[in-house]
């Protein structure tokens, strides 16, 4: 049976790459941290390191996202729902870093958004969805 999201088939080869990807990651990291709660991180930590937030969203996002960030990702091509483009500042301006560390962990569904975003939080400690929110903010600053 293909795997769903939001009723809708991923298909078995995105099933397979994403199930692949987020295990082999999980390998590495080990195991999850506690989520921050409501309110509890506002902006991204100053400790956080885009470098190996690349190195994560490499692993989990751009799979879908792209590898630029751009939303032009192979696993959800054909899609009724475009990912995000990072790329896009004005769009990302309006969007907090809590937003974004809310959407890594709690998924589109978390946030009001797309179900086919999966959640993250069970997977990432919380500076690892840190890492990954400089990273993001890294590629928009790099955009035209």
């Amino acid at each position: 049976m293909p795997m769903t999201r939001g009723g809708r088939s991923v298909g078995y080869a995105g099933a397979i790459l994403a199930a692949g990807a987020a295990l082999a990651f999980l390998a590495q990291v080990g195991t999850p941290a506690r989520s921050a709660t409501k309110g509890e991180a506002k902006k991204a930590e100053p400790k956080a390191n885009p470098r190996a937030g690349k190195e994560i969203y490499e692993k989990l996002c751009g799979v879908c996202h792209g590898p630029e960030g751009k939303g032009d990702g192979q696993a959800l091509r054909g899609m009724p729902v475009k990912p995000k483009s990072f790329t896009d500042a004005a769009a990302m301006r309006d969007l907090t870093d809590q937003h974004l560390f809310d959407a890594i962990q709690k998924g589109g569904v978390g946030v009001k958004k797309s179900p086919m975003m999966p959640p993250f939080g069970d997977q990432l400690k919380d500076p690892q969805v840190w890492d990954l929110v400089a990273y993001i903010r890294s590629v928009i600053r790099k955009a035209p």
